[in-house]
């Protein structure tokens, strides 16, 4: 994406490669990256189409981006455990973990660093496919 470091990611949808996106310029010349389902990036659009530029992303397999997973599912001794493990496995790093139980359910958010969004579809299939884990799904804090 872009040859020099003059963009930023977008604070509001939180792009990570794979995702769909757009660059806008700001008033310095820096490009404000943006996914292409971002409401604040709709909105740029629509009042700057000038502003707006095509871009596409170049391989980031040694660069991290934070990305947040939800999980819900039925409060069971060992879940955790299993989360942990299956997120373990696919070489990222947790940042932050909050779990909380309620009535037998527990629901979860859980950031980390990822390297695209194949990282992030790959984790939320397996995780599905633990017992007692009722949905999980991609979510911008």
């Amino acid at each position: 994406m872009l040859g020099t470091r003059n963009y930023t990611l977008a604070s509001c949808c939180k792009p990570i490669p794979g995702d769909d996106v757009f660059g806008f310029i700001n008033d310095d010349n820096t490009v404000i990256v943006h996914k292409h389902s971002c409401t604040i990036g709709l909105r740029l659009k629509s009042s700057f189409g000038n502003r707006i530029l095509s871009t596409t992303w170049s391989s980031h397999t040694s660069t991290s981006f934070e990305a947040t997973l939800k999980v819900v599912g039925i409060d069971a001794i060992g879940v955790l455990t299993n989360i942990a493990n299956t997120i373990s496995s696919y070489n990222v790093n947790i940042i932050r973990l909050l779990i909380e139980a309620n009535d037998g359910m527990f629901d979860g958010k859980i950031n980390m660093l990822v390297h695209d969004v194949e990282d992030i579809q790959k984790m939320c299939i397996s995780l599905s496919k633990i017992e007692h884990i009722k949905s999980v799904s991609r979510i911008v804090d």
